[in-house]
């Protein structure tokens, strides 16, 4: 299985350079994207397949993919 998250790489606008702590939402919303593409790893790697994520470009990682199904 090859799963693709959709949402490619996102930054959290409220992190800055002079905003060394983080907030409890913080926290949160990267525990809430870990758990979603934690998910597709674990699919990803019982399947024999791979994960795309964190990508805005996913050129390469569809020709890799190609390259499976075509053999």
């Amino acid at each position: 299985m090859y799963a693709i998250d959709a949402a490619g790489l996102t930054v959290d606008s409220n992190v800055t350079a002079e905003q060394r702590t983080t907030s409890p939402a913080d926290r949160t919303h990267f525990i809430e994207k870990n758990n979603l593409q934690n998910m597709l790893l674990l699919m990803a790697e019982e399947t024999g397949g791979r994960a795309i994520i964190n990508r805005n470009d996913v050129g390469i990682a569809l020709k890799n993919m190609e390259k499976d199904y075509t053999s």
